[in-house]
């Protein structure tokens, strides 16, 4: 059973994940255990998110990556985008991505056309069935996502998007790290930071 505390510093703690950071540092001292353990609490939150995620997504035959195709395409104008900027919106590789594509034309959920101003790019097109399929499963995504982040207030949902969002940003300004965050192309519906910005 999970436990936490309160520590004298009035910030909650999962005991086992503090524990663990705590173990890191008296074995690598330069290891700042508060960063450590920020990074497990952030995986396992997502890891808990999937995990909550799974079984309705398994009701509509979507792994988390396909359903995010279908949601990407769903945003955009003319439901349809070209691959490398689906790879951007999943933060994966063009080879996932034509993989990912490939099971969903499969299933008649998206089709790959030729753009008409340039045939060397390839379009993937949301179908009749996949807006279907998203319609069908949307509502069911979006309330579960509430529902996830029920036991915290607006203030601190608006807390931990931005402090997310601060780490983001701050990755940028390093050089072998902006790369991994593809900033030239933002998943669709996000807009770009073009400015620095004072956080």
């Amino acid at each position: 059973m999970n436990t936490f505390s309160v520590t004298a510093d009035k910030f909650l703690h999962e005991d086992a994940v503090r524990r663990v950071a705590e173990r890191y540092q008296e074995e690598f001292s330069s290891v700042e255990p508060a960063a450590i353990e920020v990074a497990l609490m952030v995986a396992w939150a997502q890891s808990s998110m999937a995990s909550a995620a799974a079984p309705f997504q398994e009701e509509f035959g979507l792994s988390a990556a396909r359903f995010t195709v279908l949601r990407l395409l769903h945003q955009t104008a003319g439901r349809r985008l070209p691959m490398n900027e689906i790879a951007a919106g999943l933060y994966v590789t063009p080879t996932n991505v034509t993989k990912l594509v490939a099971g969903l034309e499969h299933d008649g959920l998206v089709v790959r056309v030729p753009e008409p101003a340039d045939r060397r790019v390839v379009l993937v097109e949301l179908t009749a069935e996949g807006e279907r399929r998203l319609a069908m499963m949307l509502p069911r995504y979006l309330e579960h996502t509430v529902n996830f982040w029920r036991g915290l207030t607006t203030t601190e949902h608006k807390i931990i998007s931005h402090l997310l969002a601060k780490l983001r940003l701050s990755l940028t300004a390093r050089p072998n790290m902006a790369a991994l965050l593809q900033t030239d192309a933002a998943p669709a519906g996000a807009a770009r930071v073009e400015t620095a910005v004072a956080v």
